[in-house]
């Protein structure tokens, strides 16, 4: 091993000065040589990492380069395979039959042989019959086979990878307890992931060009239909979602400017992680996740407190209260779900967290909860950052709902439901506000049952409250 003789900062610079070597081998169809660099890297960044000698403590940022190299050079293999059948797709299948007389394409070992073994084959043919015989669409079906099987099990092995080997690393180094390193290894997971899923039509359109040539329905051919590989993919995201979860609870609070904000990433990724598990019913992450974001969320506020300087007190509380309005308004998603999904599963971990905090915080959070609705409500319809986040998860809300049959005109969105409930939320618009929706569902019923009943009620939850009992009541000046 030539990288022994280096030193953990030769390791670095090394894995560095080639991160994209991934990219570029599998990119060529070279994949077998991607793995090898692939595990490399990795046996390099575990060496150093579990050896104090090589990695000094005192040097924090160096480990997070090595660990942030580990996961780039996964990232690098998606993005090689993904350039490798973009390439494949371009003109395909008009250049096989050049490609067999005139071989100049990059191809991966499968279909480079096949090719090969074509040219022989078609060479013999004309020098016995003075022509060729193969008709060209069976050239294509072989390619088009060979191809396809190619792409489908270097697909399989990249996720395998990210499952049995990055996944379980960045397992292992939460046993640590480092969380700026489990932090910096989960965002290059989440990446490879996100340009996997955001890229996936590249790879299912080749595959069904594959099919198109696939004339000989006798002939064996790769399972191209690839929802089991996209349900691995899911389960990825999940396991994603957990460990982010458990770095927003842990990680490090205040941002050190010559270090990556490790606590500030993991608790954004964490607000879209809760969202995206609310809307595909993952009730295992929301349940193991929803109790940390809860703690991530007083912490976020805390951060906030301690950064954030500003000279009017309104316009202060509206930042610095700002987690937990986006934690009313994931509760209020939650609770939407449960009724049009039919799951209380959804809601449940939310519920059992505000009952937890209204049992010690009592009327005094209830306060600042309904004040908090209150100063963020301007913030909702101005364009602000976090109105703008708000309004970004509203549109994923409503993309779902279209999935799932919803209608969407100029002013509400229909969805045909047995549930009067459901369809009266929607009525209320493209962009529902789910914090109120929170405070009119939960909150409210809340303040009744434990008789604080002077609190004063933001204007616009009392407007929802009225209009959603008069439309669920089938009023006629609804």
């Amino acid at each position: 091993d030539v990288l022994t003789l280096y030193s953990w900062r030769g390791d670095a610079e090394l894995i560095s000065l080639n991160s994209d070597m991934t990219r570029r081998l599998s990119s060529q169809g070279m994949f077998a040589e991607a793995r090898l660099w692939l595990d490399l890297v990795n046996r390099t960044t575990t060496r150093a990492l579990k050896d104090g000698n090589r990695l000094p403590q005192e040097d924090p940022l160096a480990a997070m380069g090595l660990v942030d190299s580990l996961g780039l050079a996964h990232v690098n293999s998606i993005l090689g395979l993904l350039d490798y059948v973009r390439a494949l797709s371009s003109g395909f299948p008009d250049w096989v039959e050049a490609e067999i007389k005139r071989p100049h394409r990059p191809l991966g070992q499968v279909p480079r042989t096949l090719m090969s073994n074509l040219k022989d084959a078609i060479a013999f043919e004309i020098s016995i019959e003075g022509r060729q015989i193969t008709p060209g669409f069976v050239c294509a079906q072989l390619a088009g086979r060979a191809l396809a099987t190619e792409v489908v099990d270097e697909l399989a092995l990249l996720i395998g990878g990210l499952e049995s080997d990055y996944l379980a690393w960045v397992d292992s180094m939460a046993l640590t307890s480092n969380y700026d390193l489990v932090g910096t290894a989960t965002s290059r997971l989440d990446e490879a992931i996100e340009k996997l899923d955001a890229h996936r039509g590249v790879i299912e359109q080749f595959l069904a060009a594959c099919e198109e040539v696939h004339r000989d329905v006798d002939d064996t051919w790769p399972e191209t239909a690839l929802s089991a590989t996209w349900a691995r993919v899911r389960l990825i995201e999940s396991s994603i979602v957990k460990r982010v979860a458990e770095v927003a609870e842990k990680a490090e609070l205040l941002h050190t400017p010559t270090r990556p904000d490790t606590f500030g990433w993991s608790y954004e990724r964490l607000v879209d992680g809760i969202l995206d598990s609310i809307i595909h019913s993952d009730s295992d992450v929301l349940a193991f996740a929803t109790p940390k974001f809860l703690a991530a969320t007083i912490r976020a506020e805390e951060r906030l407190k301690k950064t954030i300087v500003r000279q009017h007190p309104s316009v202060r509380a509206s930042y610095t209260s700002e987690p937990l309005v986006t934690l009313c308004e994931l509760t209020g998603v939650a609770i939407f779900y449960s009724r049009l999904l039919g799951s209380d599963d959804l809601r449940k971990p939310f519920v059992e967290g505000w009952d937890s905090l209204f049992s010690t915080e009592g009327k005094r959070l209830a306060q600042y909860v309904l004040l908090s609705l209150d100063v963020n409500r301007n913030a909702f319809i101005g364009l602000t950052s976090p109105s703008l986040m708000r309004g970004r998860r509203q549109q994923i809300i409503e993309h779902d709902l279209v999935a799932r049959g919803g209608q969407v005109d100029t002013f509400d969105i229909r969805l045909s439901h047995p549930d009067p409930w459901v369809s009266s939320v929607l009525a209320h618009g493209h962009f529902i506000d789910y914090a109120a929706l929170f405070a009119v569902e939960y909150l409210l019923p809340t303040l009744q049952s434990k008789n604080w009943l002077d609190l004063e009620i933001p204007r616009h939850v009392v407007q929802l409250s009225e209009s959603l009992s008069r439309r669920v009541n089938r009023d006629p000046n609804a």
